[in-house]
């Protein structure tokens, strides 16, 4: 998982089922 990520279907923040806390979705990504 991505460090954006709490929890991914796969590498990298556009693969997060959910956002790390600190971080927001935005067009599909955690940033």
């Amino acid at each position: 998982c991505d460090r954006a990520c709490n929890g991914c279907n796969g590498d990298g923040p556009d693969m997060c089922i959910k956002c790390a806390e600190g971080y927001h979705k935005k067009d599909n990504i955690c940033i």
